[in-house]
């Protein structure tokens, strides 16, 4: 949900500042920064929780890794 929010955001920011339609930004976007944008909102709960310094204690470097490989298969 917060993924098609930014997406969205980002969108109609470029298609307000720039002047196109938003149908060319949406198809321009969806091969280049979308994929970005997904990437990033996939990456943000691995570097919170790798910043915490309460959660790395706990869990350690292996647990880090299997939810970075899980949040990889969505």
């Amino acid at each position: 949900m917060a993924l098609l929010m930014v997406a969205a955001a980002y969108t109609r920011g470029v298609s307000e500042n720039t002047g196109e339609s938003l149908v060319k930004v949406v198809r321009a976007a969806s091969y280049t920064a979308d994929p970005v944008i997904e990437e990033l909102m996939k990456l943000a709960p691995l570097l919170f929780m790798a910043w915490n310094v309460r959660i790395r204690r706990q869990w350690g470097v292996r647990l880090l890794v299997r939810c970075g490989l899980g949040l990889g298969q969505t």
